[in-house]
């Protein structure tokens, strides 16, 4: 964990107050007691399960909180000890306490939502607890109840029978008392795992016992959605028994079902009574997608051609990983997408996160026609564009406009194809990169990808630039073991040559 004085101040949480200082460059506030805390309208208390778990148990705005002191140490308790129920493992408690701390820290980490109300750890949300939690911080109650502990293994084994696909113990947890509707890890529902798999018995036994069809996960998808995206895979758009299941038990399809589906006239008539749906928004279905890299990435050629008709903005990005729907057109080999994308103006040079264009993108994933497309476009190259398309002449253009600390991070991100450039293209970039001062390119897996495939004349080049022949992968596999499994006899020689040398040295 972190490195930390011997007298802490009790109050901290080591691990947030360097998270805040190190990561998000802000300044960590935690105060000494709950009335100090109250005078800020930021202030959270915080359950911490020790003084170096960096998600809390729970959070609740310090200005409401009414429980006395004692109360809020035996609600920690009670959380840590279900908690580790629920991971079935021994928590650390020894340091646990109650904290009292700004809420912009944990705004900023990952999966809180929220700190206006009752946040609990991501593996304790939808147990059931939020309202007792709340309760006991607004002092109403003195502790969460004792049932509840009793209720925690059932909910426990109805996630794991619903992950199974288990319609016997299924069955068997509703007849004990376990809720239809509830939820799993993520809010999902057993109707919409089963609808997502296309499980007509467990649909049928779900749906028979009262499961809502329309009830939404945490961004809001339903089993609906999911049974669009199984219609999708199966290629079955009109015969699907799982969409129809569920429409017959009131099942409603929406816009982003729609999309999904490439049902036109369905999107067209929802618009037509909803002129207020933007079709430029989020989907809410997997990252922050907006409608028109959905319908890209389940290949709706015709719903894509649609949406732009409607005013579906080419150029938007996802909030994640800035990916448009020209780069999942290409990194999907959608190449009748990219084209009519293209011709209504979309960006062949945009950058996603990885500083990956298109072209990169249709390389990576070995896309011919598409990287023929983009390059009949005439997009700005990058030099990851170079690298994948093998291009010496071009990396030799761009290399003197790369700076240095640049050339490193953009080799790393493509280590995985640098395996296949040939010896000359090769050459040029380890010579740039050989002249940084400071470089953390990953010798191993290049190296061991490039002794799998039996390029002894590249294995030499990487040596000469410094490559460690003996060190392991994240798998524990040497280069040499890579060469030998895929039966490169004469280059696992040469590496176990070289890693000998390195010993001796």
């Amino acid at each position: 964990m972190v490195d930390a004085p011997e007298a802490w101040p009790p109050r901290e949480n080591r691990t947030r107050k360097w998270s805040a200082e190190q990561l998000y460059k802000r300044e960590y506030r935690a105060f000494r007691t709950m009335a100090e805390a109250r005078e800020h309208p930021d202030a959270v208390a915080v359950l911490d399960l020790d003084a170096d778990w960096i998600e809390p148990l729970a959070t609740f705005p310090a200005r409401r909180v009414e429980a006395d002191a004692a109360a809020l140490e035996r609600l920690r308790v009670d959380l840590g000890a279900i908690l580790a129920r629920v991971m079935a493992a021994d928590m650390p408690s020894a340091e646990g306490r109650v904290r009292y701390e700004a809420a912009a820290v944990l705004e900023e980490m990952d999966d809180m939502p929220r700190l206006d109300g009752v946040v609990l750890n991501s593996e304790l949300r939808h147990l059931g607890l939020e309202s007792e939690v709340e309760a006991v911080f607004l002092g109403v109650e003195a502790a969460i109840d004792p049932d509840h502990r009793r209720r925690v293994p059932l909910l426990l084994a109805w996630r794991e029978a619903v992950d199974r696909g288990d319609v016997d113990a299924v069955r068997e947890l509703i007849d004990r008392g376990v809720p239809v509707g509830s939820v799993l890890r993520f809010g999902g529902t057993a109707l919409g795992a089963a609808a997502n798999q296309g499980d007509v018995a467990m649909l049928r036994l779900l749906l028979g016992r009262g499961a809502d069809p329309n009830q939404p996960d945490e961004r809001g998808r339903t089993p609906m959605t999911w049974a669009a995206m199984h219609v999708n895979r199966s290629g079955r758009d009109s015969e699907d028994e799982t969409l129809r299941l569920l429409i017959e038990a009131g099942g409603r399809l929406g816009f982003r079902e729609a999309v999904i589906l490439g049902d036109v006239e369905l999107a067209r008539s929802i618009l037509d009574a909803d002129p207020t749906i933007d079709v430029s928004a989020n989907s809410g279905l997997s990252y922050s997608y907006p409608f028109l890299m959905v319908a890209t990435f389940f290949g709706r050629l015709e719903m894509a051609r649609f949406l732009i008709d409607r005013g579906a903005d080419v150029h938007a990005t996802d909030d994640d990983v800035r990916y448009t729907a020209l780069g999942v057109a290409a990194l999907d080999g959608r190449a009748d997408i990219a084209a009519l994308l293209l011709d209504h103006g979309a960006d062949p040079s945009h950058v996603d996160w990885t500083d990956f264009t298109p072209l990169a993108r249709a390389s990576e994933g070995g896309h011919a026609d598409v990287v023929r497309l983009l390059v009949e476009r005439g997009p700005r190259r990058t030099l990851a564009d170079a690298i994948f398309l093998n291009d010496a002449s071009l990396i030799a253009e761009l290399l003197p406009t790369v700076e240095k600390q640049a050339l490193d991070s953009i080799l790393s991100k493509c280590s995985l194809h640098l395996a296949r450039c040939d010896v000359a293209t090769l050459r040029l970039l380890l010579r740039a990169w050989s002249a940084q001062p400071d470089r953390y390119l990953r010798h191993e897996d290049i190296l061991g990808q490039v002794a799998a495939m039996g390029r002894l004349d590249v294995v030499q080049l990487l040596l000469e630039h410094g490559f460690d022949p003996g060190k392991p992968d994240e798998d524990g596999a040497t280069p040499a073991e890579h060469a030998e499994r895929a039966g490169r006899a004469e280059v696992a020689a040469l590496l176990r040559a070289a890693a000998a040398r390195d010993r001796e040295a």
